[in-house]
């Protein structure tokens, strides 16, 4: 059967799976792209369909084109690892160095091994090149070690440097309008409908708006204002709510 018809692939996987279940040998990575708003990248593979399990050479394809597709993903692009002078753009292997980040190492068409680190919870396979700009998720705000993530009504904290990691730091009604990270990375700021200050240590609990923690606090502001368009620190401890209607407050 087609890998490319699997549902457990087309529905997202974690990426052990993908890498135990689908045989990448000799397959050809076609195009890398990646969006660092959304946190979306994709990787385009001619895959040697007949290398599969369950390959059928009466009806299946010997290749196919596939289109893996990793959301909330951490890219730090290519690395150069040897040069091979029989280079034809083959894949070496896959291999997983922890349970949430893959590694490709492949060939390219100027005789050098490259390889590809992706870190990310699930993957997927898509029929087509996937979209890839998202200008509403993604992204709202970022310091030298985290990227605050918003995924419609849920914020995410995402760890730039070492293992891989996602914790929830906000479920705002309505979506949140817009974050800040403090500039001492003590605390995370996010305001929409609520106003949540999640702090930035360990154990770095799950936000849960159903209890109570010393891991974060809720804010009440006035209620004049309208969207917030930015947050702006000040000081250490103030900041400036700036509205779409032009109404601004600080924030202690």
């Amino acid at each position: 059967m087609s890998i490319i018809k699997d549902n457990t692939f087309r529905l997202g996987c974690r990426l052990s799976e993908l890498q135990k279940t689908i045989d990448f040998h000799d397959s050809i990575i076609e195009e890398i792209s990646y969006d660092k708003h959304s946190l979306r990248l994709y990787i385009k593979i001619g895959l040697c369909n007949w290398r599969q399990r369950g390959y059928d050479e009466s009806t299946d394809n010997e290749t196919e084109t596939i289109y893996l597709r990793f959301e909330g993903a951490l890219y730090m692009g290519e690395n150069r690892v040897f040069n091979d002078d029989d280079c034809d753009g083959g894949i070496y292997y896959a291999r997983m160095n922890d349970e949430n980040e893959i590694e490709f190492v492949a060939e390219d068409k100027e005789t050098a091994v490259k390889s590809y680190i992706i870190s990310a919870s699930k993957a997927y396979i898509d029929l087509t090149r996937p979209v890839m700009a998202d200008k509403y998720n993604g992204v709202i705000a970022e310091s030298e070690n985290y990227l605050v993530v918003r995924e419609y009504e849920m914020c995410y904290l995402y760890f730039k440097h070492g293992k891989y990691r996602r914790v929830i730091i906000g479920d705002i009604y309505g979506d949140a309008d817009t974050a800040i990270i403090d500039r001492n990375e003590r605390f995370v700021l996010m305001t929409g409908f609520d106003t949540i200050v999640y702090y930035l240590k360990e154990p770095f609990e799950d936000y849960s708006p159903a209890k109570s923690s010393e891991q974060w606090k809720m804010l009440e502001l006035s209620g004049d204002g309208d969207f917030c368009e930015k947050l702006i620190q000040i000081s250490d401890d103030r900041f400036i709510a700036r509205y779409e209607n032009g109404y601004e407050e600080t924030i202690i």
